[in-house]
């Protein structure tokens, strides 16, 4: 483990977040602050949004170096709105500008730029244009986790097929893709988590993608949802 995307609950004590960085850097394991809704996307949620980053910009000023945040982790998926379908360009405009405001309030903050993404972002398109938005959102971020939701290595909807095409983009924009795959039960299909198959099985489609996936230069390793579930799975469901 190199990373952990932890969710903020700003009513937690700082020392709290303090005692859990400094240990995780113990071990190597960087940690970001991560946060967001689909509403995020929206002029609205600006407040919420610019208070969440500037409550991590001040607890990182007020700790030591071993007690900070690396970066802010933003998952904000306004697709899952019901407004997607009947006015999805007006949506994606609206998203991309709260991506340039997150992208000015984190200017010379010192902070890693994370955001996560479905992996089918590269067929929407940047309104007016050709461009995918997923790209678009490569050019704004350090990084980006592609939220690949299957089960299996291979195959036309498998964890390979869907990672290529966001990889390929951030290879030639010089930039990092995490593949994400999940461990909790999922509404949308037993394809997409592996949640009920045995730890070996988990073990062996990733170790598929991964000698598939690893060509890239952007391919920067797997991101597992969650860690409680993953713990469960490693358990052995118990």
């Amino acid at each position: 483990m190199s990373a952990i995307y932890l969710q903020i609950d700003r009513d937690i004590p700082p020392t709290v977040y303090q005692q859990f960085i400094r240990k995780a850097q113990e071990k190597q394991i960087a940690v970001e602050a991560l946060e967001g809704r689909p509403q995020w996307a929206f002029p609205a949620s600006h407040g919420e949004l610019k208070a969440f980053i500037n409550w991590v910009r001040a607890y990182n000023a007020s700790v030591a170096a071993q007690e900070r945040f690396a970066g802010l982790h933003f998952d904000i998926e306004p697709y899952i709105l019901p407004e997607w379908k009947s006015n999805r360009d007006k949506i994606v405009q609206s998203w991309m500008d709260t991506v340039r405001l997150i992208e000015k309030d984190m200017r010379s903050s010192g902070l890693t730029l994370t955001l996560d993404i479905p992996f089918w972002l590269h067929q929407v398109k940047v309104p007016g244009t050709d461009y995918s938005l997923s790209a678009w959102m490569l050019e704004k971020a350090d990084a980006v986790v592609i939220m690949d939701y299957r089960n299996v290595a291979l195959g036309n909807d498998g964890i390979i097929a869907n990672a290529h095409p966001i990889l390929r983009e951030a290879a030639t924009l010089k930039k990092q893709v995490i593949v994400a795959v999940e461990t909790a039960p999922s509404a949308e299909g037993p394809h997409t988590s592996f949640h009920a198959l045995p730890l070996q099985t988990m073990k062996t489609e990733l170790q598929l993608a991964k000698e598939h996936l690893e060509h890239y230069a952007s391919f920067a390793g797997f991101a597992i949802h969650d860690y409680n579930h993953w713990v469960r799975l490693k358990q052995g469901g118990s």
